[in-house]
């Protein structure tokens, strides 16, 4: 799931935003036990059960709930979770550290910690919970400027994808983007009947390294030789890809026309942090695959835009591979993007 409420409220409300399954999932509970107690025996109670029973797994709680009774304020203090510990236990520790106690009950309480203020709102209804808005995990809103030029970009790659239906070829065409110059960096399609990696997304980052491999000669043989580009700074269009073959890699003549393989203005969008693809955007027709996906976790792309989901996708329909715990990049994504246009003009389309 995704959320349409974090984008701007123009005509790019169809846009849904891809979370992690923290920010979609709904509430679940856990058994705990909880006791009142008197304001006054407080804070000795909350100390001892701190040092005896530590919420460990449910950091997110509070340990005590203030509640209004017909004898005024009193404290429920959430003592252990049920699989933890037994009533008996419980009793016998209160009684062992003479504190006063009401008699001991059980409570559902949220299982996992709030990431959006409307889980929040909901969640804390059971039991009290630390919400942090500023931790980065909340919906961050697409402004309406960005959606419209996300749009933009999105049916550029849709008229080129009217070429390649026209043509009988795969339907899938894939631009890399400078969002700060608001300039396109590549744009490829789909060679996979050359070669089975030649996805487009694989093909577009082949050739932002070869955008970035002209740059590094270009200054190399200006510093050695004094001749400078022209004031535009452009370098000869990319016509070639590169193609596997075992461990040896090597630069083949392409046919640069018919795969729409292009790369533009080479010193756009130059990122100095070692990655290919840091700070860029992509958009893309077809939700990318696994292998796309991981392909631009290594590139360490900053958000990609698609039209249409995939069943086997990996960046919200089968996996969510962008937001993956275990990786050491998460980037934004965003589906949807002009779907009704992309469907209509060129159908259902499976290749990723």
């Amino acid at each position: 799931m995704g959320d349409k409420g974090s984008l701007g409220e123009s005509a790019g409300s169809e846009i849904e935003q891809v979370h992690g399954d923290e920010h979609t999932r709904g509430l679940q509970t856990v058994e705990v036990y909880r006791t009142a107690v008197d304001p006054k025996h407080a804070s000795k109670l909350i100390k001892a059960v701190c040092q005896q029973y530590p919420l460990e797994d449910l950091a997110h709680l509070k340990r005590v709930k203030k509640e209004q009774s017909d004898n005024g304020t009193i404290l429920s203090v959430l003592l252990a979770p049920t699989n933890s510990s037994t009533q008996p236990e419980l009793e016998q520790f209160l009684s062992d550290n003479e504190i006063p106690y009401g008699p001991i009950s059980t409570s559902q309480v949220s299982r996992y910690a709030a990431v959006t203020r409307e889980q929040f709102d909901e969640w804390k209804q059971l039991w009290p919970m630390n919400f942090h808005p500023h931790s980065g995990k909340e919906n961050v809103s697409l402004t309406q400027e960005e959606v419209a030029s996300a749009q933009t970009w999105m049916r550029h790659a849709l008229e080129e994808s009217k070429v390649l239906r026209a043509q009988g070829k795969i339907v899938n065409v894939a631009i890399i983007v400078a969002p700060i110059t608001n300039s396109k960096i590549a744009s490829s399609t789909d060679t996979r009947n050359d070669h089975p990696l030649h996805h487009a997304v694989m093909n577009c980052i082949a050739l932002v390294a070869e955008r970035e491999r002209k740059k590094r000669e270009s200054e190399s043989t200006i510093a050695d030789s004094g001749i400078h580009e022209d004031c535009n700074g452009e370098l000869a269009n990319c016509t070639k890809q590169f193609v596997g073959t075992g461990k040896r890699r090597k630069l083949m003549d392409g046919e640069a026309e018919s795969r729409l393989l292009t790369v533009v203005n080479p010193a756009a969008g130059a990122d100095k942090s070692g990655y290919l693809c840091s700070g860029l955007d992509l958009y893309l027709i077809n939700e990318p695959c696994a292998m796309c996906s991981m392909a631009l976790v290594h590139s360490r792309i900053a958000r990609v835009f698609y039209a249409i989901r995939q069943c086997h996708g990996g960046l919200g329909s089968a996996y969510k591979i962008h937001v993956h715990p275990s990786l050491n990049h998460h980037f934004k994504v965003y589906r949807d993007l002009c779907k009704a246009e992309a469907l209509a003009a060129i159908g259902e389309v499976t290749q990723s």
